[in-house]
């Protein structure tokens, strides 16, 4: 028998037993080595109108803004909006129905953030005046405020604004809102950005009031 005749016969002895010849060393087809790492998790585009506020907005409570937008899921400019028309950016500012701070908050607006922090389980769970005077505990405060009206308005922000400006007639919530949205669009224009569409009047108050349970 030729060299090749043994060859062959040797090849067969080997596919016929059991478990057939072993693959050889290193990946298969479409698998990738063990060594190598899974590729990383594609990261999410940055929304523009927090990239546009990143770059653009550089002032002292700038930061703060977009990062309390950023946890509650707002728009960064509409927040600076609200915080400026409540209070021009003064930390200090107190309005003859009591609402003090940079985001306004009202004595019942701290009643209704602490029932919310205890509901989540925020330490400390009181919400108190010291608090709405610093504008470290204000700007989350106020983005916590209203994003809990947004849900309550299923989504509608000039709604929300409305039940933010609480226990104002409805056309003075309709100014209000009006009031914001002016700052707003200046805040988006001066960053490069459109303004948004005028808004309609709203309704006074979200639907479930907020310190319905509070005041025992």
């Amino acid at each position: 028998m030729s060299r090749w005749g043994v060859s062959v016969l040797a090849l067969c002895a080997v596919l016929a037993a059991p478990g057939g010849a072993e693959e050889p060393a290193g990946p298969r087809r479409g698998v990738a080595p063990a060594s190598q790492p899974a590729s990383a998790p594609v990261a999410l585009a940055e929304p523009l109108e927090e990239r546009a506020f990143r770059l653009t907005q550089t002032g002292r409570y700038d930061q703060a803004i977009l990062e309390a937008a950023k946890a509650w899921g707002l728009d960064p400019f509409i927040l600076k909006g609200l915080l400026f028309a409540e209070s021009g950016f003064n930390p200090l500012a107190v309005s003859p129905k009591g609402a003090i701070g940079l985001a306004q908050i009202t004595p019942g607006g701290r009643v209704g953030l602490t029932n919310l922090r205890r509901a989540r389980g925020a330490q400390p769970s009181r919400f108190t005046v010291a608090m709405a005077l610093d504008p470290s505990h204000a700007i989350p405060a106020a983005a916590e405020l209203l994003a809990y009206h947004r849900d309550q308005a299923g989504g509608d922000m000039r709604r929300a604004l409305a039940g933010y400006n609480t226990g104002s007639t409805k056309k003075k919530a309709c100014g209000f809102v009006r009031r914001v949205h002016r700052h707003t669009n200046r805040f988006r224009v001066d960053a490069g950005l459109p303004p948004l569409p005028d808004p309609e009047a709203p309704p006074l108050k979200s639907r479930r009031p907020l310190v319905a349970a509070a005041e025992r």
